[in-house]
């Protein structure tokens, strides 16, 4: 009996270059936000190249970003909330800021924790400050929405006591110059590591420094990192 092979081998190659091809899209998954992480924080020029595409993914994923996040997703910014640089940011006056504020998850939390304070949430997309500005609570008083970018933020120098990214690209640079006296920065990686946008604190703290914000405090919660930065 002559043996007949399972399958050919230009099969066998078809399934060798399809799992090459699914190992560069998982890597690529990965890097992507990472490298996108990196160039807002070493390189915000290249982001006008990048925007339209960032800008497009999230305003289709609008109406159901809400079901794609669980019950931790907040646990890092809300343990933020309660650091001591960010209490003592409660004397100063100004904004608090909500950057690529999505549907307003974290804009909530600020609300919760500064009741009578102005909030403000801001994002490139149009279709995700929609689904935020439906929300119930959103209707509340102090509670504002912008479409902005945060590489060009749309607000005056220091005009924020607070200054909160959660999951975004950490245009530290720009988003420092918000920062008033006394006022603190705060970036939130709600999956520490595992966060697709992750880039290294000691990276973020190096550009802090460069920008005037000089006292830090980080911490963990619920598998997510938060870093805290002060000005003076």
């Amino acid at each position: 009996m002559r043996w007949q092979p399972c399958c050919s081998a230009s099969a066998l190659r078809n399934d060798r270059d399809a799992d090459v091809r699914m190992k560069r899209l998982r890597i690529g998954s990965v890097l992507r936000p990472r490298l996108l992480a990196a160039s807002a924080l070493f390189l915000p020029r290249t982001w006008p190249y990048l925007e339209p595409q960032v800008k497009a993914a999230f305003d289709s994923r609008a109406r159901s970003w809400d079901t794609t996040v669980g019950a931790l997703h907040t646990a890092a910014l809300r343990a933020a909330l309660s650091s001591e640089l960010v209490q003592e940011c409660r004397e100063s006056g100004g904004l608090l800021v909500d950057v690529g504020c999505g549907t307003g998850l974290g804009t909530e939390m600020l609300r919760e924790a500064f009741p009578t304070r102005p909030v403000l949430g801001m994002d490139i997309s149009l279709e995700m400050l929609k689904v935020a500005a439906s929300k119930e609570w959103s209707r509340k008083t102090h509670v504002y929405w912008v479409v902005g970018d945060a590489s060009r933020p749309p607000m005056r120098r220091g005009c924020a006591a607070l200054v909160v990214l959660m999951n975004a690209p950490p245009f530290v640079g720009s988003l420092s110059r918000l920062v008033g006296p006394g006022g603190v920065l705060v970036v939130v990686w709600s999956e520490g590591p595992r966060t697709p946008i992750w880039i290294d604190p000691r990276l973020v703290k190096l550009v802090c420094r460069r920008n005037g914000l000089h006292r830090f405090e980080q911490g963990r919660a619920g598998g997510g990192v938060w870093l805290a930065a002060a000005r003076g």
